[in-house]
């Protein structure tokens, strides 16, 4: 595991349990959030990654992106983790089907985005088979499960 992936999936993740009430804070978190997604695509494009565990880090950081590139590239990702098997395979998969209804709902504005994921199971909930992207005959598709949200707790 790449030590500092790692840690700054550890921040992203305590950012998320501490989340500001006040705008100051939530852009202060914005700016943190640039910062490791940067730092993140970094360590992509220098081929760091060699892990489930790196892979599925990388993708939750570019989850809380900007726009559909970050959501995209995210949903890569995971796919990757799910694929080399990343010990949490319900959460890989999550973030595999969070990221890519993420990618669709390019319009909305970011605390919607969060809205949909934290607040509505079955719209970003699908837990995708290994291969399955979500779409086509025979998938489990990202609208098919209900219940928690993020399995596995928090992690959004």
């Amino acid at each position: 595991m790449h030590p500092e992936l790692a840690a700054l999936y550890q921040e992203d993740q305590r950012d998320r349990m501490n989340l500001p009430a006040d705008p100051q804070g939530l852009q202060a978190m914005a700016e943190r959030d640039r910062r490791r997604r940067a730092r993140a695509a970094a360590l992509v494009a220098e081929g760091a990654l060699t892990t489930a565990q790196d892979y599925f880090h990388a993708a939750m950081l570019l989850q809380h992106g900007d726009g559909p590139d970050d959501f995209r590239r995210a949903h890569e990702l995971a796919l990757r983790a799910v694929e080399l098997g990343h010990p949490e395979q319900k959460r890989a998969r999550w973030l595999a089907a969070a990221s890519l209804d993420l990618a669709d709902r390019p319009g909305e504005a970011p605390e919607v985005r969060h809205a949909v994921l934290q607040g509505q199971p079955g719209l970003a909930a699908a837990a995708l088979r290994p291969g399955d992207h979500g779409r086509g005959a025979g998938g489990v598709g990202r609208a098919a499960a209900g219940g928690d949200p993020a399995p596995g707790g928090g992690g959004a």
